[in-house]
């Protein structure tokens, strides 16, 4: 019985406290609420390891049984329950927890159960009390992302965890203690950057604080930039067998990896911010442009350098014939590098093909000096030659040249074709036939017959044409002649060099004659009431004979009227006025009458000044 009056002594509050020498976050006060409970506010934060105690009380007649409840869990169940089996319980019907940790957070409720003669009522359901840990705040959230210069940014941190959430929230700069940006209320702060620059990096300092505690942590804000390489030799030329050293530094963030390349192709890789690249016993072959290019995450920049290494010439390339006789050849090449120092002179060599020996057509020290052509003579005709050429400066001889092969020219043929006849004189052409040269008795050296030119000119003129065979054939057709006109002919057997054999004997003959062709710009040029005026231009083809006339035809209806004029125009008058009429003109000459040309003209109506067209 004492026991159970301890119990309503207990029913009397629900409380969160803090003992002596122990610290609470939040005080609780006494609250009235319907139903004859009293409570305390319904929520509490605690630190860590604070010593608490909860407390409850029902205001009524009715002799109770209490239970108080923990996060998921009975504290204790009964009377007896409570006194024997819960370390919790206290004598004073409170529940005592020495050191609050996380498995005490929650909601706290008390549950009377009244007794009664015959059952018991069920449980009513007291008031409850939320109980957290605080929990001082712990940077979780720090994003300072590495950016690109002119770039945007947004550097962010965080404490989500924090209980209470943090009075205090602050990006700093720490490098000269600026304070960015300050919340408060907060579980994160972020600051932008509109247009990142080289001076927003640096260190960044994220503040949390809260009744807890406080808390903080540092990144560093990484700006990247494309690094700006630069190569400290300027350009260089250098003999050969000599040393170089470049030298290159690229300053970026982050730090630029450097690549040196020659003409494109990679010669070394460093991971280094200055770089060298050491060329020892410089040969030729280490002439070109050098690039020191170096490269990060923003992106590459490159330099360059260029070295000369000067050294005997390159090789001309292969000869060839500029010009060629039977006796001679004039011998041509083109220069190859003079690796950067002046060629002096040139050796030109040659011998017939299948000959071991090399005869000199030309030695260094000749006056001809640097030019690059040679004349060889004393050659045997119809023979082929090799050639070679090598170069020579300050530094020595180079290589020799690929070697080209030239043949000399055949001697002329030394007997030509004979009895030459012509036929079927035309206009424009005339066939031709003649006995071939006879190929068995030419000499060795003078080849093979392979066409013949036929060559003419208009008689007691000196200007020569002609017009090739195709192949070996005793007849042809010669064409694109002048109508009407005398011509002189004679056949030449030819090889392939460029002389002649013997002429044929000359022919003489007269291409045809054929009338005129149209005359041309025909069109009335003065007109009047009664008369109308036309002139025109002569032909271009006037068929070989002169032109002795023209026929003029005209009507307005009906048949033509025809009249000749030598003159370039003809007038017609006592025409009708307002009249259409129609004109021919044709060409004449001793052959005949050409085509006609057409045109018309209207006189002028009556009242009509005269007028020119």
């Amino acid at each position: 019985m004492i026991v159970l009056m301890g119990l309503w002594r207990f029913a009397t509050c629900l409380a969160l406290v803090a003992l002596s020498g122990t610290q609470a976050l939040d005080l609780f006060e006494n609250v009235s609420l319907a139903g004859g409970w009293t409570v305390y506010p319904i929520r509490g934060i605690v630190l860590e390891n604070t010593t608490v105690r909860i407390a409850c009380q029902r205001n009524d007649s009715v002799f109770p049984d209490y239970t108080l409840l923990s996060p998921g869990h009975s504290v204790y169940s009964d009377v007896v329950a409570r006194f024997k089996d819960t370390p919790l319980l206290q004598r004073d019907d409170t529940i005592k927890i020495d050191k609050f940790a996380q498995k005490y957070e929650g909601l706290w409720r008390c549950t009377a159960k009244v007794r009664l003669p015959g059952g018991i009522r069920e449980p009513i359901f007291g008031p409850s009390v939320a109980i957290e840990l605080a929990v001082a705040p712990t940077i979780t959230q720090f994003v300072a992302p590495n950016t690109n210069l002119s770039d945007p940014v947004t550097i962010t941190c965080g404490s989500p965890e924090a209980k209470p959430v943090p009075s205090y929230m602050a990006v700093v700069l720490e490098k000269d203690g600026t304070v960015l940006k300050n919340e408060s209320g907060r579980a994160n702060v972020s600051h932008t950057i509109a247009s990142v620059t080289k001076g927003n990096a640096g260190r960044y300092t994220c503040v949390a604080e809260n009744k807890a505690g406080r808390s903080s942590r540092t990144e560093y804000f990484v700006v990247q930039y494309v690094p700006v390489t630069t190569i400290l030799n300027m350009n260089v030329t250098i003999n050969q067998t000599e040393n170089i050293t470049f030298s290159c530094q690229s300053n970026g963030v982050p730090d630029a990896a450097i690549t040196w390349l020659l003409e494109g192709k990679v010669v070394k890789t460093s991971d280094k911010v200055n770089s060298t690249l050491m060329i020892t016993s410089a040969t030729k072959e280490d002439s070109g442009t050098y690039t020191c290019q170096g490269r990060n995450d923003a992106g590459f920049h490159s330099d360059e350098v260029v070295l000369q290494v000067r050294a005997p010439p390159e090789a001309p390339e292969k000869p060839y014939a500029q010009n060629t006789t039977n006796v001679s050849i004039t011998v041509a090449w083109i220069a190859g590098s003079d690796n950067f120092s002046p060629i002096k002179g040139y050796e030109v060599r040659y011998r017939e093909r299948g000959s071991d020996i090399w005869l000199y057509a030309r030695n260094f020290s000749d006056a001809a000096g640097a030019t690059t052509v040679q004349l060889i003579e004393g050659l045997r005709p119809l023979t082929d030659y090799e050639f070679r050429v090598r170069a020579r400066n300050a530094f020595g001889e180079g290589d020799y040249s690929e070697i080209g092969t030239l043949t000399t020219h055949p001697n002329a043929p030394s007997v030509g074709p004979t009895i030459l006849t012509f036929t079927n004189a035309k206009p424009q052409t005339v066939d031709l036939s003649w006995t071939l040269a006879n190929q068995s008795l030419l000499a060795d050296n003078e080849g093979n017959i392979t066409y013949y030119e036929m060559a003419y000119n208009v008689k007691d003129k000196p200007d020569m044409a002609s017009q090739n065979t195709n192949g070996v054939v005793s007849m042809d057709t010669l064409d694109n002649l002048a109508k009407g006109t005398d011509y002189v002919v004679r056949v030449y057997a030819r090889n392939s060099g460029p002389y002649r054999s013997p002429p044929s004997n000359e022919q003489s003959f007269t291409t045809g004659k054929t009338v005129p062709g149209q005359v041309s710009g025909l069109q009335v040029t003065d007109r009047s009431e009664y008369s109308l005026t036309i002139t025109w231009k002569p032909p271009q083809d006037i068929g070989g004979a002169t032109i002795t006339g023209y026929k003029v035809e005209y009507r307005s209806e009906g048949d033509f009227k025809a009249e000749n004029y030598t003159s370039l125009s003809a007038s017609f008058p006592n025409l009708r006025p307002g009249t259409d009429y129609e004109f021919q003109v044709s060409a004449i000459n001793s052959v005949g009458t050409g085509s006609a040309v057409t045109t018309h003209g209207s006189t002028l109506k009556t009242g009509k000044y005269m007028v020119s067209v």
